[in-house]
């Protein structure tokens, strides 16, 4: 895992030239001793347990950071395989004012030299009580001086129970946060406890960027073979935090390097044994908790991706086939004609389809015109007529409010609805296509409710910020 460099003056630690894409990340957090840490040792360990990274304490005698010069690594290797851990017996509120003033010092030194070598995170110690005030105002501080790593806050779980004691961590965090003006680089880094709060209260961390998940090894079990086991609860909630990319962190006195392979393999498992997303749900991974600018297809040409994402959805074409099938048996008269059909902003073609497959579950013919004023979506339209035997179907390339119409329409279909029924202008365009149904047509959908759901997410918060 080590190699020699061909430049003497640097040790390169190989790091694997692309993890695979379920690859659990697991580093161990380096404990702190009396001597100083040796980190060639721990480097040595963390390859031989087959870690990604390694939580190395900082600070040492005369600050020394890691007792080793910076070129033991190369520098892209320091970015990869080393997180910096701040000294944790810090307390930057304590009640003697020197006390404050001299951890603070150190504070700044450490975080300083994390950001000189370029690592990635700066993992800060847990408050040492409720009052949090300065060691805010001192993380904010350097926050605001060091614009690359990120800022990992350790943080216990809490006890076992539902009160306010169990919710101390997250009501702590809300604290230190809210006092560092919610920066987007400060993040939680939680430390499992043996016995987890409510699930209440763990739910509420989904709304939070947990980017590291702290697990002490005293909180494994082993089974009957003995290997390392996790509660049930322990690992459903591992599996909540790997499902939003944390990274898992071993904590605990130094092992072989044999039982730390084998706490990461009991991690593997647990991500192995997640759910499998469907394929919808992977196509709009990417979307998940993400603000999104209001369509506007009057002024803008959507783009195939855009209706590729519109197309997967699973329920939405089913439920407007449904409907299409029952207005149909509801009009048919009963002598074999077709109804009219006008879809407008046809897009693709996903309400065509639905349309065709619903006017031949009701054993009812249609004529169907698909109206669509994206150019570039009519080309697709017209393969599809070509390719997918559209007989019926009738392609119209203009804009619904200004197209005339060669007859009225039994049922007009539209989807200009939008993520909250009108950002698509859905009423000034269906108010220019009303004209085109007939007396006794139906227009579908009939009426639409927007709702309303207070939501609470960091992440969501930094966007706008």
């Amino acid at each position: 895992f080590f190699f020699e460099s061909p430049c003497p003056l640097f040790c390169c630690w190989s790091m694997p030239a692309q993890a695979p894409v379920n690859h659990v990340f697991v580093g161990l957090d380096v404990p702190e001793g009396p001597e100083a840490v040796d980190l060639d040792l721990s480097l040595d360990l963390c390859s031989e347990s087959q870690l990604d990274f390694i939580a190395m304490p900082v600070g040492g005698p005369q600050f020394e950071p890691f007792q080793a010069s910076e070129r033991i690594l190369m520098p892209s290797d320091w970015h990869h395989a080393v997180v910096g851990k701040v000294t944790s017996s810090l307390d930057l509120d304590a009640a003697d004012a020197d006390v404050c003033d001299a951890n603070e010092q150190m504070l700044f030194s450490e975080v300083s030299y994390c950001a000189h070598m370029a690592l990635p995170a700066v993992l800060l110690p847990a408050p040492q009580s409720a009052k949090v005030t300065n060691y805010a105002r001192a993380v904010y501080s350097c926050l605001l001086q060091h614009s690359y790593p990120m800022f990992w806050l350790r943080l216990p779980l809490g006890a076992e129970g539902e009160d306010e004691e169990a919710d101390s961590a997250w009501l702590l965090w809300e604290e230190f946060r809210t006092l560092c003006n919610h920066h987007a680089k400060l993040t939680p880094a939680l430390q499992m406890t043996a016995d987890l709060p409510c699930e209440a209260i763990l739910e509420r961390w989904k709304a939070e960027q947990v980017k590291c998940l702290i697990i002490p090894t005293s909180i494994f079990t082993c089974d009957l073979h003995g290997r390392p086991l996790l509660s049930p609860r322990h690992q459903q909630f591992v599996q909540q935090c790997l499902f939003y990319k944390a990274q898992v962190m071993l904590a605990g006195p130094a092992e072989e390097a044999a039982r730390y392979q084998a706490y990461r393999g009991h991690i593997e498992d647990i991500k192995a044994a997640m759910p499998k997303l469907t394929a919808v749900q992977e196509y709009e991974q990417p979307y998940f908790d993400c603000l999104q600018a209001p369509l506007q297809p009057l002024m803008d040409h959507l783009e195939a991706q855009t209706y590729e994402v519109f197309e997967r959805d699973p329920v939405k074409y089913a439920q407007y086939q449904k409907a299409i099938a029952l207005a149909l048996a509801d009009l048919a008269q009963g002598d074999g004609a077709a109804l009219v059909v006008m879809v407008v902003g046809a897009g693709r073609g996903p309400l065509v389809n639905a349309t065709l497959r619903a006017s031949k579950a009701a054993k009812v013919p249609v004529k169907v015109y698909a109206v669509e004023k994206n150019p570039n979506a009519v080309i697709t339209l017209r393969a599809m007529k070509r390719q997918c035997d559209w007989g019926p179907v009738t392609i119209v390339s203009a804009d619904m409010r200004r197209w005339q119409a060669p007859e009225g329409c039994d049922i007009l279909v539209s989807e200009l609805l939008g993520s909250f029924g009108d950002n698509e202008l859905s009423p000034e365009c269906l108010d220019g296509a009303q004209r085109f149904l007939k007396p006794d047509g139906v227009s579908i959908p009939g009426r639409y409710t927007s709702y309303l759901a207070p939501l609470m997410s960091t992440r969501l918060h930094n966007d706008v910020a």
